[in-house]
C-alpha cells in the first residue's frame, strides 16, 4: 500500500492527534467515570458532559497549536485540567441530588400505587353503602310510593361483581403506572450509529476523485441511543481495497486522527472535517470506526460501527 501524508483539519469541537497521550486523556477518562457514576444515581448529568466536551475541545486547540505556540498550548491544557477537576469535584454533588430525587420519586410513586390499591379495595367494600347513603340524601325529598311490580334483576350499581371490577381495574392501573415508570428508564434495543455526510452534509453527495494537495469537506454523524452517557471516539484511518474490516474486528491500521466526543442519550452529533490527500492513487479508503469508553474496563471497545469512503487522487494538473 503506498502511503499517504493526510492533513485533517478539524473545525469541529474535537480533533485528537494520536501524539497527544497520557495524563489528559486518563484525566477526561476518569472525569467520565466520575460522570457515569452520578448518572448511575440518577442525577442530571448533561452540565457535567457539556464540561467535559469544552475540555476536549481546550485539548484539541492546544493541538492545533502546539507545533506553533507551545505557551499556548500550554495554557489550554492548564485550562482543559481546571474543567476536568470541577467535573471531578461536582459529579459527587450532582449524585447525591440525584440520590433524592430518585428516594423522592420512589416514595411518591410507591404512596401513588398503594394509595390507588386502598381506593380500589374501599371502593369494593364500602362502595354499594356509600352509594345508598348518597341516594338517599339526593332523593330524600322525593315521594315515595309502593308499586307492586314483577321482580327484576338488581341494580349493577349495588351488584358486588361491579364494584369487584372497579376494585380491579384501580389495582391494574397501579401496576401498570409502576411498571410504565420502570420501563421508562430503560431502552430495550441500544445501539450507536456512525455516518459520514458530503460536503453538504447529505447522503451519497461525496467525493469520488479528488486532485493531490486541495482540501475536500466531510461531515462525520454519531448518534448514541444508549440509554445513558457515552463517550465516542471516531478513529480515522487510511487504507486501501485489501484492508480487512467488518463489524468484529477493526482495521488493523494505526489510527491517523481521533474525533472524540460525550453524548447524553438520544444526541447526535456531527463534526465537519476538511481532508487534503497530497500523493495520487487509486481505490484509497478513508475509513471511519466508532470506538466507545468502557469506564468498567478502562479501555476503548469497537463498536462494530464504521463506514468507508472510497477516492481515487489524481495528480494536480
Amino acid at each position: 500500500m503506498i502511503l499517504l501524508v493526510v492533513a485533517i483539519a478539524l473545525s469541529s469541537t474535537l480533533l485528537t492527534h494520536p501524539l497527544r497521550q497520557g495524563r489528559v486523556d486518563d484525566s477526561a477518562h476518569e472525569a467520565f467515570r466520575a460522570i457515569v457514576d452520578a448518572y448511575n444515581a440518577g442525577g442530571n448529568v448533561t452540565s457535567l458532559v457539556s464540561k467535559l466536551n469544552d475540555a476536549l475541545d481546550l485539548i484539541s486547540r492546544a493541538d492545533e497549536v502546539a507545533s506553533e505556540d507551545p505557551e499556548l498550548a500550554h495554557s489550554l491544557i492548564s485550562q482543559a485540567n481546571s474543567t476536568l477537576t470541577q467535573i471531578l469535584e461536582e459529579a459527587p454533588e450532582v449524585a447525591e441530588e440525584g440520590r433524592r430525587r430518585v428516594f423522592i420519586g420512589r416514595v411518591v410513586l410507591t404512596s401513588s400505587a398503594v394509595a390507588a390499591a386502598v381506593v380500589g379495595v374501599s371502593a369494593y367494600i364500602y362502595g354499594p353503602r356509600l352509594f345508598w347513603r348518597l341516594w338517599v340524601r339526593l332523593r330524600r325529598r322525593h315521594r315515595v310510593r309502593a308499586v307492586k311490580v314483577a321482580r327484576e334483576r338488581g341494580s349493577m350499581i349495588i351488584s358486588g361483581e361491579v364494584w369487584a371490577v372497579i376494585c380491579a381495574v384501580l389495582l391494574v392501573g397501579a401496576v401498570f403506572a409502576v411498571s410504565q415508570y420502570v420501563r421508562s428508564k430503560r431502552v430495550v434495543e441500544p445501539f450507536s450509529a456512525l455516518g459520514v455526510l458530503g460536503p453538504n452534509m447529505k447522503i451519497g453527495d461525496y467525493p469520488s476523485e479528488v486532485v493531490a494537495g486541495e482540501t475536500f469537506r466531510l461531515y462525520v454523524y454519531v448518534l448514541c441511543y444508549e440509554g445513558k452517557p457515552m463517550l465516542y471516539t471516531v478513529y480515522v484511518k487510511l487504507g486501501n481495497e485489501s484492508t480487512p474490516i467488518n463489524g468484529t474486528t477493526p482495521a488493523p491500521l494505526e489510527p491517523m486522527y481521533t474525533l472524540t466526543h460525550a453524548l447524553m442519550h438520544n444526541e447526535t452529533w456531527v463534526t465537519p472535517i476538511d481532508v487534503t490527500l497530497t500523493e495520487p492513487g487509486i481505490n484509497y479508503r478513508l475509513i471511519f470506526e466508532l470506538w466507545a469508553y468502557d469506564p468498567e474496563t478502562d479501555s476503548m471497545v469497537y463498536t462494530g460501527r464504521w463506514c468507508q469512503l472510497w477516492l481515487n487522487v489524481t495528480a494536480p494538473p
